[in-house]
């Protein structure tokens, strides 16, 4: 999975905003709640799980520890 469909997986939007030659340029924009999931995607833990405030999965004990996480 590459950077982009991490972050349609994750809930962002992303956007292609145009082309020059072989360059694509793209625009990403979503909540702190997608921000998070990405972050859980990119740790390895593409077990996304849709759980109220927290909607990141790492694991059997994501729903016990799910509000411990952080950005940092």
């Amino acid at each position: 999975m590459n950077t982009l469909e991490m972050a349609r997986a994750a809930g962002f939007v992303v956007l292609l905003d145009g082309k020059i030659g072989r360059e694509t340029y793209h625009s990403v924009t979503g909540s702190v709640l997608a921000l998070e999931r990405f972050q859980a995607l990119c740790r390895g833990g593409g077990n996304i799980v849709d759980g109220g405030d927290a909607a990141i999965a790492f694991g059997p004990d994501a729903a016990r520890d799910a509000h411990k996480t952080s950005l940092v």
